[in-house]
């Protein structure tokens, strides 16, 4: 047995400790939702670490601006406001190559040993040295990016995955009452797992998005996607693309705050030392054919 094997990760202060019989509280500072920890491999982070200190300066891939630049929102200063977070993002990890070893997390969650299910697409049956690292870079870049950005203003993080019921209309009828079955994702004094006995566990949705980016009262759902060397191409775009807007309408029955429903994409290639995000809105249909 591992010397990991037995702890809890808080998704919060990110304190890992030995897991509790009774609950699942952080004992550092008290959130009541915390994972089973999963210790990321030493030395798939190490190959990522190396990476970025040797690496050159993270810069800007212009291919998908020009995909979707007659396709943007018609509210240019959202797109300009996110545009201008996510570079400052890159930039601090292109000036700060000393501090890589703090940005990247050691622990993810184990969400198997936590819920008891599956996790679809977490691991093949056949894993290899290579798949081993691309699951560990979108683990480590993922936690970079939300390290980075957690004091901005402009940037909350998600901690749990949000619940919802899968019709819409009864959804936001209960919240217009105000009743919140399952609580908040983003509160955590509220049960987020509690349950009605009349409600089926196939009538509910959960959805976690990497973050949301605040904008003028409004809440919109980001999507964080890494890519491996050679994979910044068309077909990688349009599916960062339809993956960001599920997001959309869902955040909106979900909180009420994404009117427009928008949302947000963010995409890099470490190895190749690229990024590019875009904000996007129904008109992204046109590309995607819907």
């Amino acid at each position: 047995m591992s010397q990991f094997d037995n702890l809890y990760l808080c998704p919060r202060c990110e304190h890992t400790d030995l897991l509790h019989a009774e609950d699942m509280i952080c004992d550092k500072c008290g959130f009541k939702h915390c994972f089973v920890a999963k210790h990321i491999s030493s030395s798939d982070r190490r190959y990522w670490v190396d990476l970025e200190l040797n690496g050159d300066a993270w810069r800007k891939e212009k291919r998908v601006a020009t995909m979707v630049k007659q396709h943007l929102p018609k509210d240019k200063n959202i797109t300009k406001s996110f545009e201008k977070l996510v570079s400052q993002m890159f930039a601090s990890l292109s000036t700060n190559k000393d501090q890589i070893d703090s940005y990247f997390p050691e622990f993810t969650r184990d969400y198997k040993r936590t819920t008891g299910k599956r996790n679809k697409g977490w691991k093949s049956s056949k894993p290899n040295l290579r798949q081993g690292r691309a699951v560990t870079r979108g683990l480590l870049y993922e936690g970079a990016f939300n390290r980075i950005l957690s004091e901005h203003d402009q940037f909350q993080p998600v901690f749990t995955p949000a619940i919802m019921l899968e019709d819409a209309t009864l959804w936001k009828e209960l919240k217009s009452n105000g009743d919140d079955l399952f609580g908040s994702a983003d509160d955590e004094d509220d049960d987020l797992f509690a349950s009605d006995d009349d409600i089926d566990e196939t009538e509910l949705i959960y959805f976690e998005p990497d973050g949301w980016f605040l904008h003028e009262g409004q809440k919109i759902p980001i999507e964080f996607k890494t890519y491996g060397e050679g994979g910044l191409v068309r077909k990688n775009f349009l599916k960062g693309f339809s993956q960001s807007r599920r997001y959309a309408s869902l955040s909106d029955s979900y909180h009420g705050e994404n009117p427009n429903h928008y949302s947000a994409l963010i995409i890099c290639c470490p190895e190749e030392r690229k990024f590019a995000c875009v904000m996007l809105d129904d008109r992204i249909g046109k590309i995607l054919g819907s």
